[in-house]
């Protein structure tokens, strides 16, 4: 009787330590919360992109915790500094170790194009300061979208833009070894295919809510691996807007 009980204390004792690692910092594990965190500037902030992801996940039934350091016009090389204020608040969520599975890098909306150099020296920088503390976090670069003043003044259209941007992402994703949030691929769809779908805000530049929308569902099937498709969810649109928004979505992200 005694062995009996010395082998179910042992069994409860292995156990009770499983399950004590597995919820340490913000990793999933058995259902454990993961903990996402935006660094970007208003191409993020615009419409909370973030809050949508948050409210696609709980939809899903996935535990997240979502934080977010956002300023506008900033770049990858600002936030990596940590004289910079912002660059400073992102060493600091950073210092913390193992605390978050996934973090979202966005650039400056045209430094991909005008300074290839720089986007990818501030991206490099960030990734060194995640990859020292948080020791399993996957790390994806927000591929932004092009805009029609911006596209213009380039003698571009704005998928073509959009492409550009898109090819400097991926070079610099491969260089880095990350992976990338296809949300401009999305944006170049459904601006192509469904015009009457109005992604932008009243400036013709920022993610309107439509557009905050397709970027989130782009992140969330990205980083959680979901497909938004299957999801109930529609956010403050109609469920015939959002269908659409989430198949252009899931196909960015399968690569069609």
């Amino acid at each position: 009787m005694k062995k009996f009980l010395l082998t179910v204390a042992s069994v409860f004792i292995v156990a009770f330590a499983a399950l004590t690692a597995a919820g340490c910092g913000g990793k999933t594990s058995g259902g454990k919360t993961e903990k996402i965190l935006f660094i970007g500037n208003s191409f993020t902030y615009y419409s909370d992109v973030p809050a949508i992801f948050k409210e696609i996940a709980d939809s899903a039934g996935k535990k997240v915790r979502v934080e977010s350091v956002t300023q506008g016009s900033w770049n990858l090389s600002k936030f990596a500094d940590e004289k910079d204020e912002y660059g400073k608040q992102v060493a600091k969520k950073l210092a913390v170790e193992d605390e978050y599975s996934a973090v979202v890098l966005q650039e400056q909306s045209t430094r991909p194009l005008d300074n290839y150099s720089g986007f990818l020296s501030g991206a490099r920088k960030l990734v060194e300061k995640i990859t020292s503390s948080q020791e399993n976090c996957r790390i994806y670069l927000y591929s932004t979208w092009g805009y029609e003043e911006e596209a213009a003044a380039r003698q571009m259209t704005v998928p073509e833009m959009e492409g550009e941007i898109r090819k400097a992402y991926q070079k610099a994703a491969a260089v880095l070894n990350v992976k990338v949030s296809y949300v401009g691929k999305a944006f170049s769809a459904v601006y192509t295919q469904y015009p009457q779908y109005n992604l932008y805000h009243s400036d013709g530049k920022h993610q309107s809510y439509t557009g905050a929308f397709l970027s989130a569902c782009v992140h969330a099937a990205t980083i959680l691996n979901l497909n938004p498709e299957t999801l109930s969810y529609t956010g403050k649109l109609d469920a015939q807007t959002a269908e659409v928004l989430k198949s252009a979505a899931q196909k960015a992200v399968n690569g069609d």
